[in-house]
């Protein structure tokens, strides 16, 4: 399915009958990393997964106008489209987790509870800012498959499954260069999203992988304590993406938190 945003396509997926639930992807990726949340929660929820703005179907933005921000006004406009007024569970995986952390910002959907995803709230120090310039230089000279080549060996472990490994570095290639930019731009500029946390009233399951360098799980579990109404789960044998390399345990913590969450 698809919309226009101030004149530019948005396009999402949508599966199941039931309470809504939207999911944001992670860098590089599109919406193709949630088939199996899909899968999982299409016979209890309807499940939502959209392309963010550059990525999959959807069209970029200009470079310099691709921030958190500006993702989270597709998230707006797609939520809006598709069960406007109603309760959502909003999930989203490393950067999907900055634009879910946005929306709680400001308020403008309604939240019956958040999966966050392999993420951070703490923003990047300065040596992190720096390197993100020097990326953003890197991938603009080289193209995609030099930032594919840099990242692929953290967002998964060495033991992970040789055709998950396949898939997903297929995924993180077919990006194209222009959303990859416009990516890092909005990394680059990402607000911190600490004192948000006390805006979170609702249920949280808080999960990653347990040799998440990105997110690392000690820092994601420090974030998990100063949530109210959280579950905070570790995937063992995972790193990043975890749940594309482990998707039976990420599945498996998913569902037992979504049956637990309030009717709403």
């Amino acid at each position: 399915m698809e919309l226009l945003l101030r004149g530019r396509r948005v396009t999402y997926r949508v599966v199941g009958e039931g309470p809504p639930a939207l999911f944001i992807p992670a860098f590089p990726l599109d919406s193709r990393q949630w088939i199996g949340v899909e899968q999982l929660l299409a016979p209890r929820a309807r499940v939502v997964s959209i392309d963010l703005p550059g990525f999959g179907g959807s069209d970029p933005l200009p470079e310099a106008e691709t921030t958190i921000a500006a993702y989270a006004d597709a998230v707006d406009a797609v939520a809006a489209a598709v069960a406007p007024g109603a309760q959502w569970v909003l999930g989203g995986c490393s950067m999907g987790g900055y634009v879910v952390f946005e929306c709680v910002r400001r308020g403008t959907i309604a939240r019956r509870g958040l999966v966050l995803s392999d993420t951070r709230a703490v923003s990047d120090t300065a040596d992190q800012r720096e390197g993100r310039v020097r990326f953003i230089a890197k991938a603009r000279a080289e193209g995609v498959g030099a930032v594919v080549d840099a990242q692929l060996p953290r967002m998964l472990t060495d033991s992970c499954d040789p055709t998950i490994r396949a898939e997903v570095e297929s995924i993180m290639r077919s990006a194209p260069l222009a959303g990859v930019l416009g990516a890092l731009n909005a990394l680059l500029t990402r607000p911190d999203s600490v004192a948000t946390l006390s805006q979170i009233k609702e249920p949280v399951l808080a999960i990653v992988g347990e040799h998440d360098p990105v997110s690392p799980p000690a820092e994601m579990e420090a974030m998990a304590s100063k949530l109210s109404r959280v579950s905070f789960v570790r995937i063992q044998r995972a790193s990043h993406f975890a749940n594309l390399e482990r998707p039976q345990a990420f599945h498996r913590a998913l569902l037992d938190w979504w049956t637990s969450l309030p009717v709403s």
